[in-house]
This record gives C-alpha cells, structure tokens and sequence, in this order.
C-alpha cells in the first residue's frame, strides 16, 4: 500500500511538471569545449565532498536500523523511526544553511559543517545508548544538510558558463558515492562487524574535513 501511494504522488508530481512553464534557456553561441575544467583541482575537491556525503548519507540511511537493532536494541518501530529523525536533520539543516549563506563564505560554511558532523557521527556511532546516538544522527543530518546544495551553488560561480555539465558532474559523483560506500560497509560487516564498518564512515567523514580545508584554495585555482 505504501508503495502504492508512492506511485500515486510520481504520477501527480509528472503531471506537474509536464505543464509547468519553465523560461527558455539561454543558449550561448560561442564555441566551447564542454569538457573544459572537467580535471580541475577545484572541480575534484567538489566532486569529492559531494561523493562522501552521499556515500556516508545512504550508508546511514541503508544500514541504521539493523544497527539501532543489534546495538541500541530498540524495537523494529523506533529503529526505523531514526531515519525520519535524520532526514529531518536534513530538511533543517538545508532550511538553516540557506539563511546564513546570505552572511557567511560558502567554503567556511562546508569546513563548519563537515567539522561539526564529524563529531556528531562519532558521538552516534561511539555511542551505546539509543538516545544518544539518535541525537548524533540528527545532528549528522543537519550538519550534512547544507554540503550538497552549497557546492552545487560553487560549482555554478566557479564554472558559469559549464553549469550543466558540472552539475552533471557533481551528481555523477553522488550517485558513485551512493553505490560504493554502502556496498563497501556491508561488504566489510561480513568480514567484520556492523559495528566496526559503519565505524568506517568516520574517516570517510575526516577525509571531507580534510577535502574542506582545500576548498578556498582550490577556488583561487
């Protein structure tokens, strides 16, 4: 029946959309090498965060209720209940981010951000108590949040002209990171434990720490 209802709201925003009017595009008639800047340094440091945060995300979201289970030992009903209290960090962090950008450097935005959800992913992961690691869920959400609408909106003033295609890019990227890192994490709970994989995402968030850090040098590049 979920399902069901799903496909119901697919066919509705369908609709929607065949008959909403968009403005033409813009189409510029000077020559250019729609590949150009692909290989940038910036561009990698972008595609990078973006494949972390959608790895990490998507690891969270396949794997966090059989680890609330095994770990927190909360019931099926309040396992699953944590996604919606991650995703709504989500929602409000992206709320969060876009009124401050308007006063705050976007690449000092991305540092805080992936600073602070480093530590909340460590305090959930860390964590023994189903409170706890509730709340650092949450609070992983809502620091993960603001990271991909903020470096879709770099991409688009670094390459103003390539916007389409870095934004291909860039969600090329989300949809590798979305595959190999969840895949990876249970490959290794086999090997290991669930624990000890999802332990794993960590680094992956320290290295987006590290990939921050390299952001404003990469947009003097």
């Amino acid at each position: 029946v979920i399902f069901y209802l799903k496909g119901l709201l697919g066919v509705a925003i369908i609709a929607f959309i065949s008959f909403h009017p968009f403005p033409p595009a813009q189409r510029s008639h000077q020559s250019m090498n729609i590949f150009g800047g692909i290989l940038s340094f910036s561009l990698f440091c972008l595609g990078t965060v973006i494949f972390i945060y959608s790895g990490v995300g998507h690891t969270l979201n396949t794997w966090i209720s059989t680890y609330m289970e095994q770990v927190a030992h909360v019931p099926v009903f309040l396992a699953a209940g944590t996604l919606a209290i991650y995703n709504l960090g989500i929602t409000l962090g992206r709320l969060f981010c876009g009124i401050i950008l308007k006063n705050t450097s976007e690449a000092v935005l991305i540092l805080s951000m992936s600073i602070l959800s480093l530590l909340a992913i460590s305090l959930a992961l860390f964590s023994q108590s189903g409170i706890l690691i509730v709340i650092g869920l949450g609070l992983t959400g809502f620091f993960f949040g603001g990271l991909f609408p903020t470096v879709i909106a770099i991409a688009g003033r670094i390459y103003p002209d390539r916007r389409g295609t870095i934004t291909g890019v860039l969600i090329m990227a989300a949809a590798l990171g979305s595959m190999t890192i969840p895949a990876t994490t249970g490959f290794l709970a086999q090997v290991w434990s669930l624990t000890a994989s999802l332990r794993l995402s960590i680094i992956s968030v320290f290295i987006l720490v590290i990939i921050a850090l390299l952001l404003p040098r990469s947009e003097k590049e």
